[in-house]
């Protein structure tokens, strides 16, 4: 590395900490500390659901199934071969969406984990094609990501689809996204982001009703953001988890960290993690905890993982 390149990563590696630290001391800025990893054996980690009890549900890709991780342990509690999961999502009165990634269609659990419907095709005729991250909204409606093709010189074919807790009829409400990836639906703000992980943004479609949304805006720009030190290729915006107050963390797969936005989309501090593909987020209902979902390599056929929790002090 030249005395030049030195000096320009010194330079962004301060700015990172001083992102890191949040705002000025006074601010009641939230901090985010390491704790326990709550499963070190993970596979390719996605879309965590907290559950009532405290245990935390988790998708793993290769090993097609969703596990249940708690302190005294990790358990299986649904799998399907060729499923691939990538999303775990309770509904409000009851049951689970699990979006199968590799398999192309989305499944509908029952409160004890049996399959109780399959949706594989939008009321459009078209295909739910690797269905990616998800969010559900109070009445248990499903508002997911059809990613497209995970290469930079793909056609821009991510899709926003709603599937409806009532009938299970699936609808694409928007299209022309660079690999549609995170999404989390904001009914109160009247919005839904989604990462548009190729084009290194996140986006905020307009809800104009329960099943209809408008043309998106900008919410954040990656392309902003300081450097790091082995930036990943294909790197870019990933899952979504927001506080009741607003604040908004996006994990930035392939960079190892989460990047801390306000409710408006300006930038707060940026927070490392130990595994540079970092996934997605699940928030205790308390804000006290954050949970973490990422793995080490996703060129290892291994995908090996962990769910770590971090502390969160500040704000409340």
């Amino acid at each position: 590395m030249s005395v030049l390149a030195r000096r320009a990563w010194r330079a962004a590696a301060l700015a990172v900490a001083v992102l890191a630290a949040g705002p000025a001391a006074g601010g009641g800025a939230r901090h985010f500390t390491p704790a326990q990893v709550l499963n070190p054996d993970a596979r390719y980690p996605e879309g965590p659901q907290l559950l009532a009890d405290g245990s935390l549900l988790s998708s793993e890709m290769p090993r097609d199934r969703v596990v249940r991780s708690a302190p005294a342990g990790t358990a299986a509690v649904w799998s399907e071969p060729g499923c691939g999961p990538t999303s775990v999502k309770r509904l409000p009165q009851g049951g689970y969406w699990v979006l199968c990634h590799l398999g192309h269609h989305v499944v509908r659990l029952g409160e004890d984990f049996t399959t109780i419907a399959t949706v594989a095709a939008a009321d459009d005729g078209s295909r739910i094609t690797w269905p990616n991250d998800a969010s559900v909204d109070a009445g248990g409606n499903l508002f997911l990501s059809s990613s497209g093709l995970f290469d930079d010189r793909a056609p821009a074919t991510g899709r926003l689809i709603r599937i409806a807790a009532a009938d299970n009829r699936a609808q694409v409400l928007a299209g022309g996204i660079r690999y549609a990836n995170g999404v989390l639906v904001q009914a109160a703000a009247g919005r839904v982001l989604v990462s548009e992980h190729l084009g290194g943004r996140v986006l905020a479609f307009p809800l104009l009703g329960p099943d209809r949304v408008g043309p998106p805006v900008v919410f954040f720009d990656f392309a902003g953001l300081p450097p790091v030190m082995r930036p990943y290729d294909l790197g870019g915006p990933d899952g979504i988890a927001a506080f009741a107050d607003g604040e908004i963390l996006v994990a930035n797969y392939g960079n190892g960290r989460l990047i801390h936005l306000s409710a408006r989309g300006d930038l707060l501090g940026i927070v490392p993690v130990d595994l540079r593909f970092v996934t997605n987020m699940a928030i205790a209902p308390d804000r006290r905890s954050l949970y973490v979902t990422m793995t080490r390599d996703n060129s290892n056929p291994r995908l090996d993982g962990v769910i770590q929790r971090f502390a969160v002090e500040g704000r409340e």
